[in-house]
């Protein structure tokens, strides 16, 4: 199957690639997780794998909307650092100095995580897509093993169809964010 969804981006020739064969081996995935010769934990096996995946897909469109409408700088939070007290007002205040200093931040290094809640505090995605990302973050996090303090969930067809919808929606701000 070669798919051309992400041919819109086009000032990024190895995200574009990137995308297209990840979604090329999430397509494989679906169809192994559909196939009937394979047992339950297999095929929720396949399932989990193209949560992962998609969350990466996601992660990947969601920073390209973030970065196309802000710059680091912008998305960088201040640290506020109470300095030398200058006046004694009572013991539970007081009047002090105050700097505040912008963080470093580098868009290489933002997880999914922080990614959704910048473009949330940036009103490039809504409440409810905010939420939509998060869990399947969550889920996408059951990857790592030695975290998991019970035993892992099974993924079942609707994780699939919530994760496909998001990750749709998500293609399609984009999509949209390289259209205006």
């Amino acid at each position: 199957m070669s798919d051309r969804r992400f041919d819109f981006i086009v000032d990024d020739e190895a995200l574009r690639i990137n995308l297209n064969r990840t979604f090329e081996l999430i397509y494989e995935l679906l169809l192994l997780s559909e196939a009937p010769q394979y047992p339950a934990d297999v095929t929720a096996g396949f399932r989990k794998t193209i949560v992962i995946y998609s969350g990466s897909v996601i992660e990947a469109l969601l920073l390209l909307t973030l970065r196309h409408h802000t710059t680091e700088k912008e998305c960088a939070e201040l640290e506020e650092k109470i300095g030398k007290r200058i006046y004694h007002i009572s013991n539970t205040e007081h009047i002090a100095i105050v700097t505040k200093k912008r963080q470093k931040l580098l868009f290489s290094k933002l997880n999914l995580g922080q990614i959704n809640t910048l473009c949330k505090k940036h009103k490039l995605i809504s409440t409810s897509l905010y939420k939509a990302v998060d869990q399947i973050r969550e889920m996408r996090n059951t990857q790592h093993l030695g975290g998991l303090l019970e035993i892992e969930r099974s993924y079942t067809q609707t994780d699939i169809d919530m994760v496909f919808s998001t990750a749709s929606t998500v293609a399609h701000i984009a999509k949209e964010t390289y259209s205006s």
